[in-house]
């Protein structure tokens, strides 16, 4: 991440993430010999590679004023979010030998691949103001526009908006002889979310 301050009380944030995650799993089996001459098996082999990648990509600009009484914050940001998955898998049985482990080694009669893969993405972008009068009363509007390659062409696009107002009663003249009531905010909001 990175930070860069424009001018006085505006700011401009970067952050870049990636999570990358690699599973190389194997599996080999030999035929089992009991003592009376049975045997289980037969011997198999089972290689599996999965492949998991997430990028998260997000720029923020910061405004923070206060102007006497007026207190002003407001925020602009988007993100990106990319996922990609793979997998392979491939099995075998039947190998001339338990001391063998490889694929090929394996009979072709019976043998399975199996491969998947998926990508997904999300675009968002999103801001915030927020107001105060004398740190008393509190307004603040937010908005939020996602955008998603889940969902079928023509609707991969949601609009969640949200307001809230407070008042701390507690900053008000008629408060300052309660001594046990220290900080005191009644608040009340509504939104709309979503997600994929």
């Amino acid at each position: 991440n990175g930070e860069l301050k424009i001018l006085k009380g505006l700011t401009l944030k970067g952050t870049a993430g990636a999570n990358y995650e690699l599973n190389d799993y194997k599996s080999h089996a030999d035929v089992v010999e009991y003592s009376d001459g049975s045997s289980q098996g037969p011997n198999y082999v089972s290689d599996e590679l999965t492949r998991r990648l997430g990028i998260t990509l997000q720029a923020l600009l910061n405004y923070e004023a206060k102007i006497g009484n007026h207190g002003v914050k407001a925020m602009l940001g988007s993100s990106r979010e990319i996922y990609t998955y793979n997998q392979d898998r491939q099995y075998r049985e039947d190998l001339p030998s338990d001391l063998l482990d490889q694929i090929n080694a394996g009979s072709i009669d019976g043998q399975t691949t199996y491969g998947t893969g998926n990508e997904s993405k999300r675009q968002s972008f999103f801001g915030r103001v927020n107001y105060d009068f004398k740190g008393k009363y509190l307004l603040e509007g937010n908005m939020r526009i996602d955008q998603s390659s889940k969902f079928a062409s023509g609707h991969r696009t949601g609009y969640f908006p949200s307001v809230s107002a407070g008042w701390r009663v507690s900053e008000e003249g008629f408060m300052e002889n309660i001594s046990m009531i220290n900080n005191l905010k009644i608040r009340g909001s509504w939104g709309q979310l979503g997600n994929d």
